[in-house]
């Protein structure tokens, strides 16, 4: 962390619930071109994946997120029903986008 004093970052330590443990599921996944999500814990109803090698997390990024409208996480309603899905769970986004508010 003394290295980068001016970079906000995340570092998350996987503990398997589903999917492999390898490189593809690595936190923080690209949501989109600017955004990356990283999350704690474990997102019940999240798609399974058939191969089951793929993480809650990113299936939860790879099949529901595209569904929103853009700009949905500066829309408190959409992010309360997001937050209502992932339960006790967080996720923690970082953007490049100056736009998108600090939440």
């Amino acid at each position: 962390r003394s290295q980068f004093t001016k970079r906000d970052f995340i570092l998350h330590f996987r503990i398997k619930t589903h999917g492999d443990v390898d490189i593809n599921n690595v936190h923080p996944f690209r949501v989109k071109e600017g955004l990356w999500m990283a999350h704690n814990g474990m997102i019940h109803g999240a798609p399974e994946d058939p191969e089951g090698k793929k993480s809650d997390t990113r299936m939860f990024i790879e099949e529901v997120l595209p569904r929103l409208p853009e700009g949905w996480l500066d829309d408190p309603y959409l992010v309360s029903m997001v937050e209502e899905w992932i339960g006790w769970s967080r996720l923690a986004f970082l953007s490049t986008d100056p736009k998108l508010e600090q939440q």
